[in-house]
């Protein structure tokens, strides 16, 4: 059972173009950790959302979420060219990615570090939007989660029932505020601390970011989140650290 967080995203440090951008939906939009704004195109077709680090950068998986891909007969694609100045020739980071629903998609690849990358999106009727788009490196849990629910599972619902003058039910209204659910680890190594925690928790303290609890046995279940609370390392009878992040997530 492995453990993804990604919130490292290149595309907010390289300098981003696209070749087709429609009026009211900047490219920004698709990198900037809000669900509630998009990146469209102008029209359909083939559209290329390209990135320059200006020095070799390291990748290792990409993201999406909030797309409707699948609405538009859609298509995604990550590429990384190795040419130095302009990019000339394109290779493929991953295999394309054809949605049939507009779930959440989080993919690990092989690791590559040039300096040019570029998304291939295209769309055979109308042009598609985009909310969230990650490309950088995971950060993998040290430890295991286990006895935890998952955020597909973590309902956070407020019901409100009517009830009627002589007590009968009327109906009821449901309100999601957000799966919720914790990672929660315990016994990690002052290493893994050291390495990892302070830029962790400079993003998700103020950003959202992806979560993948369980790569091998649950590819599909990938949540976007944001946290609610933060219970930062201690020592604990072993000497090694604990933390909680407690999370509330859309899928």
């Amino acid at each position: 059972m492995t453990s993804y967080v990604g919130y490292n995203n290149i595309l907010e440090t390289g300098t981003v173009t696209v070749t087709s951008e429609a009026t009211d939906f900047p490219k920004e939009n698709a990198y900037d950790w809000l669900p509630w704004d998009f990146w469209k195109a102008s029209a359909a077709g083939t559209v290329y959302i390209t990135v320059d680090m200006g020095t070799a950068t390291a990748v290792d998986y990409w993201a999406l979420a909030f797309h409707d891909l699948a609405d538009h007969s859609g298509t995604i694609k990550p590429q990384y060219s190795s040419g130095s100045t302009s990019p000339i020739a394109w290779s493929d980071l991953d295999t394309i990615q054809t949605p049939t629903d507009n779930q959440m998609i989080f993919r690990p690849v092989t690791s590559v570090s040039v300096r040019y990358y570029r998304f291939e999106i295209s769309s055979t009727t109308l042009a598609s939007a985009i909310g969230a788009l990650s490309l950088g490196q995971y950060l993998t849990l040290e430890r295991g989660i286990k006895g935890f629910t998952t955020p597909y599972h973590g309902r956070n619902k407020k019901i409100l029932n009517s009830i009627g003058e002589t007590g009968n039910p009327l109906g009821s209204t449901v309100y999601s505020l957000g799966q919720k659910f914790s990672i929660s680890q315990d016994d990690v190594s002052a290493a893994w601390i050291a390495a990892n925690w302070e830029n962790l928790i400079d993003h998700i303290e103020i950003k959202r970011f992806f979560f993948m609890h369980d790569y091998e046995n649950a590819p599909s279940e990938v949540a976007f989140c944001w946290t609610d609370k933060i219970s930062y390392p201690k020592y604990n009878t072993n000497n090694l650290k604990d933390f909680k992040i407690d999370c509330r997530a859309l899928i």
